[in-house]
């Protein structure tokens, strides 16, 4: 993230630290490093991923469903 840290400051991104106190239903957005993947397959047999995403200050589990997985993969 360093080569990226000032652009990053010029953004309007929530720190992963200061989300437990943003309300539910909240649209926050996010910049960090997916660490930690695995893929897995659901009942149907689609494809989906649960991963680990880094930011300065923390890092939140996180899940691409599989419509969100086959777009980005």
């Amino acid at each position: 993230l360093d080569a990226y840290k000032t652009r990053l400051d010029q953004l309007m991104i929530t720190e992963i630290e200061h989300l437990e106190s943003i309300s539910s239903g909240t649209k926050v957005e996010l910049c960090g490093i997916i660490t930690k993947t695995e893929t897995k397959l659901t009942k149907k047999k689609e494809d989906f991923m649960n991963f680990t995403l880094e930011d300065y200050s923390s890092e939140i589990a996180c899940v691409a469903f599989p419509k969100t997985f086959l777009k980005y993969k």
